[in-house]
């Protein structure tokens, strides 16, 4: 609608008093965005002339992922995480805790019979305004959603202190109800809302049934460590990945 409605820009409040956080970031938007802190609201507000000018431009990007497949059978179950970070921040929970989770998982499947492949995922531009690696991906692999059982994306796990939230996209009353049982045993595990930004919604988006594993207190983090140079190996508790480790080798 903006789009064809002859918008020349789109001028947003940062959510956050103190940084200037984009509420819209998309590489396909073809209008120019900016953000403002909300200091600037009131004079926004104030009814008197005022001049923008945005010196933008959408720049191609190109990512390539990091894929591994395990086991020969005729259906797959995905593992996922984003191996990339915004520019700035050491990235330790968005989304290097994820990619440790998954290298540990791999290890500890290796040597056992499936009755299916798995596949691993590093994504590569889930922190990129354009997506790249996701887009890449869906164009070679996500046209066949059928030849999967399930994905689990694991993003902004192991917070210390939290519990792991976990999520359903799609799901089938019976996967819903075999993963809420294995989390029933588990420690620390609570089903939350679900929430679109991740590379879950690549799968839910194409047919593929989605479990999304994160930290319970991971958005209360937003303003003051994601994205930001705070996001540090001190925030993440390793015991608590290796609990999560055991909980999807019991997944699959």
């Amino acid at each position: 609608m903006l789009e064809n409605g002859g918008v020349k820009a789109v001028l947003t409040v940062s959510l956050s008093p103190e940084r200037f956080v984009p509420v819209i970031e998309d590489g396909d938007f073809e209008v120019p965005c900016a953000v403002v802190l909300p200091e600037s609201l009131p004079r926004l507000c104030s009814g008197l002339p005022a001049a923008l000018t945005l010196n933008a431009e959408r720049r191609p990007a190109k990512a390539a992922n990091v894929i591994a497949v395990y086991g020969s059978g005729k259906h797959k179950v995905c593992f996922s995480a984003h191996i990339d970070t915004k520019p700035g921040t050491p990235g330790a929970l968005d989304n290097a805790s994820g990619v440790a989770v998954l290298l540990a998982l791999a290890e500890e499947l290796s040597g056992r019979e499936l009755p299916y492949r798995i596949e691993f995922v590093l994504f590569n531009g889930e922190d990129h305004y354009s997506n790249p690696g996701e887009m890449a991906y869906l164009a070679a692999y996500l046209s066949s959603p059928s030849e999967y059982v399930c994905a689990f994306n694991i993003d902004g796990a192991g917070v210390k202190g939290q519990d792991f939230a976990y999520s359903f996209y799609e799901c089938p009353e019976q996967l819903t109800s075999s993963i809420s049982g294995f989390a029933k045993k588990a420690e620390g595990f609570k089903q939350t809302e679900p929430w679109p930004q991740g590379d879950h919604t690549l799968f839910s988006f194409s047919g593929v049934p989605a479990i999304s594993i994160t930290s319970a207190g991971i958005f209360a983090l937003a303003d003051s460590v994601l994205h930001t140079e705070n996001d540090t190996l001190e925030l993440i508790d390793s015991k608590r990945l290796e609990t999560l480790v055991k909980f999807l080798l019991y997944s699959v």
